[in-house]
């Protein structure tokens, strides 16, 4: 094994004091907002946070789950402690929205947040009252909430991902008599659950799991083997699992956090607590092959709680963790030493080389006891996104990372790079900026990808710096990647039409409520050019989220198209007397309308 070598920005050592993250909340100040900037080493650029308060009333932010929409603007999924709710938090522009998602009872604990390519919202977490685990997701300005498993005490350390298609995964505790880790997926509108480890018939070995989903939607699962402190891994579909030890004996996998690299490559950091020192420390493994390896990523003392682990486009590590000692949010960020140098890569250059990697760590906020539940996410851009609770305020925090441009020889930083309709009405025109010019480099490539489909290059290799695409459609996403000075292809960031002229739609329905007969239903949809269409879904819901009747599936021009309903299920049954969701869904839109039958 070979250990990382490590830049760390941070301060002293310290002591563990149990297992809860919140056990250890030392009371120190906050301000509410500030600018903290990182001096890294030559090998990375500066890094400088801004820190906000999100939600301040009473005790609130615990299992903070962030996500970014298409939109890049920020959602928090959390745990309201005082009125022991789910909430949910997003920004537009400057200012935050804050909502209750479910307040039946003591619900919202281990709080997982997906957004679906659509910007769905979905959540999973723990009901403590009935012993559950619930799920949520928001369609229009509704919340559709239903219980996915009941079976005995179920649902704590819920991890969710959606799948290509947007299905939800969750893998999660079953604590009935022990500790297995179960799983669940939707199967259109009925869940089915099962146990991938269940040990024997004394162990705890589904602790702190966590998912994800490859390409080709085969579901992955890191987690811990508490009875044998092990670090696991699961791989497989519904009813065939592979499992193994995914760390050598003497590491721990507490607070696991996996994520998977462009071929499906398992990456997982978690933090590994010695009984011996009474302390964690935090280690990053990963397997290439059929072979694992693990390394340090931070010792400088009790650190490594909470872990959330994001890969950059590139397949960097990035990772978000809790110092236990001294109570701070602190920021991680691997690359690869060869010789005296360091790459921008992870997953192809150690797998090929063997080098060393190179951690550098940036504290990203020291203003208190900060940095519980902690969630990373990345932007287009590579830049990090924080989600945290704040234990000295009890408050639940966000925080914006921002790379400078003093970056070594071999980085590309993409400064700028838009899509925005032609004038002429037809195509995008997008434009981009990097530094070093694109003039100085190799070269770059342009890719465009449709409606969630595969990406495909549009042009190979230019100096320019903006392109017309005339064939663009309204839901069309780009990607811009550059070659440096080695040869190696990296990708800088991501761009979409601009919102304003993407297709959107209103969607009415008359007579409400519906007494019997024919129910007229009108979808208009505008913004898209007139000999274009897009692809559109209209189907009526049950407040369970449960598909009642399918309308209408197919493209959709700009203009307005009638539909009827016959007041009937897919089965041809009468739908019964109560409420119901009829929702318009397309690639960048979604409306909702609520339906009364009253028979």
């Amino acid at each position: 094994m070979r250990a990382g070598r490590r830049q760390v920005i941070g301060r002293g050592s310290g002591a563990h004091s149990g297992r809860d993250p919140a056990a250890k909340l030392p009371a120190l100040g906050l301000p509410i907002a500030l600018w903290l900037v990182v001096c890294a080493s030559p090998a990375w650029p500066a890094v400088s946070f801004r820190m906000e308060t999100v939600d301040s009333i009473r005790d609130v932010g615990r299992y903070a789950s962030l996500a970014l929409d298409p939109y890049g603007d920020p959602h928090i999924a959390y745990y309201d402690v005082s009125n022991a709710d789910l909430k949910h938090a997003y920004r537009r522009g400057s200012a935050w929205t804050i909502e209750t998602v479910d307040s039946a009872g003591d619900v919202g604990r281990y709080a997982s947040l997906a957004l679906d390519p659509y910007g769905i919202l979905h959540i999973a977490y723990y009901d403590v009252a009935n012993a559950d685990l619930k799920y949520a997701y928001k369609t229009g300005a509704i919340w559709v909430i239903e219980t996915v498993d009941e079976a005995g005490d179920v649902g704590q350390g819920a991890s969710l991902a959606l799948d290509a298609e947007g299905r939800p995964h969750i893998a999660y505790v079953d604590a009935t008599s022990r500790g297995d880790l179960k799983y669940a997926r939707r199967v259109d509108a009925a869940w089915s659950t099962e146990i991938v480890d269940s040990g024997c018939s004394t162990c705890f070995v589904g602790d702190d799991p966590a998912l994800a989903i490859d390409s080709q939607d085969t579901v992955h699962i890191a987690y811990f083997d508490r009875t044998n402190a092990d670090l696991r891994y699961a791989r497989g579909t519904a009813g065939a699992w592979t499992i193994e030890t995914a760390a050598d004996l003497e590491d721990m996998g507490r607070y696991a956090s996996l994520a998977l690299d462009a071929q499906g490559a398992p990456r997982i950091a978690y933090y590994d607590f010695s009984l011996i020192h009474l302390t964690g420390r935090l280690r990053y493994a990963r397997k290439d092959g059929p072979v694992w390896t693990s390394e340090t990523v931070d010792d400088s003392g009790d650190v490594g709680v909470n872990a959330s682990l994001k890969l950059t486009t590139q397949g960097e590590a990035r990772i978000a963790y809790h110092t236990h000692h001294d109570g701070d949010l602190r920021y991680a960020t691997r690359a690869v030493a060869i010789g005296s140098d360091a790459t921008r890569t992870d997953a192809t250059t150690t797998a090929a080389t063997g080098s060393d990697a190179i951690w550098s760590i940036a504290t990203v906020d020291e203003a208190g006891s900060v940095g519980w539940y902690a969630s990373l996410a990345l932007d287009a851009g590579g830049n990090p996104r924080f989600a945290y609770y704040d234990g000295t305020n009890l408050d639940l925090k966000y925080a914006e990372g921002t790379r400078s441009v003093g970056l070594p020889a071999s980085a590309i930083v993409l400064i700028a790079f838009t899509a925005e309709p032609s004038p002429s009405g037809a195509g995008a025109v997008l434009r981009w900026s990097t530094e070093p010019p694109p003039a100085t480099l190799t070269g770059c490539r342009l890719e465009r990808a449709d409606a969630g489909g595969a990406w495909g290059t549009l042009v190979a290799l230019t100096h320019a710096t903006s392109h017309t695409d005339p064939t663009a459609a309204g839901w069309s996403r780009y990607r811009l990647s550059a070659y440096n000075e080695r040869g190696e292809l990296i990708v800088l960031g991501e761009a979409a039409l601009s919102f304003a002229w993407l297709p959107g739609a209103r969607l009415s329905a008359w007579p409400l409520p519906y007494p019997g007969g024919v129910l007229h239903v009108s979808l208009g949809a505008w913004g898209a050019p007139a000999e274009r269409s897009a692809q559109a879904d209209v189907t009526l819901f049950d407040l369970r989220g449960r598909r009642v009747r399918s309308l209408f599936r197919g493209p959709v021009a700009t203009g307005r198209q009638l539909l009827e309903w016959d007041g009937r299920d897919d089965r041809g049954q009468p739908a019964a007397a109560g409420v119901y969701v009829l929702r318009a869904r397309g690639a960048l839109w979604e409306q909702a309308v609520k339906v009364v039958v009253a028979r």
